[in-house]
C-alpha cells in the first residue's frame, strides 16, 4: 500500500513538473498516454486539454504491429486537426511488390467503392491515400518511404495510410514519418474501412461490405487478381516473407469458386489466382491441381492464370490441365 502511495505522489509531481516546463502538446500527450498505459489514469483525466484530440485508445485493435514503447507515441496514432469527415471520400491507392499485394489492393479498392467512396488516380486529388508496401529488399523499403514523403509534399492534407509487409515489419519507423496518419499490419489490412472509422477518419455511416464486392465498373480492367493462399513456412535464410506474412493458409474452395463466379458476372474475362506460395494451396484434401479442376468445371471464366508458382511445384498433372 505504501509503495502505491509513493508511486502516485511521484506521478503527480512529475505530471505537474512537465505541465509547467513543457509547452509541446504532443509531448504532454505522450506523457499522459504513458501514464494511461501504466494504469495510472486516462489521458483526458490527467490533461483535460487533450479532449480536443481524437486519440485512438485501443491501439492494439489497429494492428499487432503498432506499439507505444516510449514517451513520444508514434505520430500515426494521433488524430488531430482533421475536421473534414464525409460519407463519401476520394481514395487513391499505390501498391508495391508482389501480385499478392496487387490482389489485396484491388480487393481494398472494391471495398471502398462498395462503401460509396470514389477512386482517384492521383494522390493530388485524394482525401485518403493508401500505400500497400513491400519489404523484401532495402530498395523496396526506400521506394515506400519515397512515395509517402512525396504524397505528404504534394497533398499535406490527405490522410496517409501505410499497410503491407513494410508496415508489418517496421511499424514504428513508418509511424514517425511526417504525414503518416495510420500504420496497419497485414493481419488487419482487409479491415481498413473499420480501422479508418474507428480512428475517426471516416464517419459511422461507412459500412464494411460483406461478401464479394463490386463488379468491373469503370475503375477495373478485364483482368482481376484473387489471392487464394497467404503465408510461408519455408524460412529461407535470405527472406523476410515468413516473418511478415505468417503461417500458410488458404482460401476455402467454396470461397474461391464464389469469388471467381462473382468476378466473371461482373464482366471480368480473365482471373489470376495468386498467393505467397500458390503451389502450397491446400483446403483439407484439396490441393492446387484439384482446385483448378473444380474451377474449370464450376465457373464460366474465359481465361485462368496462375501466379507465383515455384519450379518444384510444377508437375506433369498440373501442366496437363492447360489442355482445357
Amino acid at each position: 500500500m505504501l509503495w502505491l502511495v509513493v508511486n502516485l505522489i511521484f506521478c503527480c509531481l512529475l505530471c505537474g513538473s512537465l505541465w509547467y516546463l513543457v509547452s509541446d502538446e504532443q509531448t504532454i500527450l505522450g506523457v499522459s498516454l504513458l501514464f494511461w498505459l501504466q494504469g495510472v489514469a486516462p489521458p483526458s483525466l490527467l490533461f483535460p486539454e487533450l479532449a480536443k484530440y481524437n486519440v485512438l485508445l485501443n491501439v492494439s485493435s489497429i494492428s499487432a504491429a503498432v506499439r507505444i514503447d516510449n514517451i513520444h507515441p508514434p505520430k500515426a496514432i494521433i488524430v488531430s486537426g482533421y475536421q473534414g469527415v464525409f460519407s463519401s471520400m476520394k481514395v487513391a491507392f499505390d501498391s508495391l511488390g508482389c501480385k499478392v499485394n496487387q490482389a489485396e489492393t484491388e480487393l481494398l479498392a472494391r471495398q471502398f467503392t462498395g462503401a460509396g467512396h470514389r477512386l482517384v488516380s492521383s494522390v493530388d486529388q485524394a482525401e485518403i491515400y493508401i500505400v500497400n508496401t513491400c519489404t523484401v529488399t532495402h530498395v523496396a523499403d526506400a521506394k515506400s518511404r519515397h512515395l509517402l514523403r512525396l504524397a505528404h509534399r504534394r497533398n499535406p492534407g490527405a490522410i496517409v495510410v501505410v499497410t503491407g509487409c513494410y508496415a508489418q515489419n517496421s511499424s514504428q519507423e513508418l509511424a514517425q514519418l511526417d504525414g503518416v496518419s495510420l500504420v496497419v499490419g497485414n493481419q488487419e489490412k482487409l479491415s481498413m474501412l473499420r480501422l479508418l472509422e474507428r480512428s475517426g477518419y471516416l464517419n459511422n455511416q461507412t459500412l464494411m461490405p460483406e461478401g464479394p464486392v463490386g463488379g468491373k465498373g469503370g475503375a477495373f480492367r478485364t483482368r482481376t487478381l484473387i489471392n487464394i493462399q497467404n503465408g510461408c513456412t519455408s524460412f529461407c535464410a535470405y527472406c523476410v516473407v515468413p516473418l511478415v506474412r505468417g503461417q500458410e493458409k488458404s482460401l476455402s474452395v467454396d470461397q474461391v469458386i464464389t469469388e471467381i463466379n462473382h468476378r466473371a458476372a461482373g464482366g471480368f474475362r480473365e482471373v489470376v489466382l495468386t498467393g505467397t506460395k500458390v503451389g502450397a494451396y491446400c483446403d483439407r484434401d484439396t490441393d492446387l491441381k484439384t482446385l483448378l479442376e473444380l474451377v474449370l468445371s464450376r465457373t464460366d471464366v474465359s481465361r485462368l492464370r496462375l501466379s507465383s508458382l515455384q519450379p518444384q511445384e510444377i508437375a506433369a498433372e498440373l501442366i496437363g490441365l492447360w489442355h482445357n
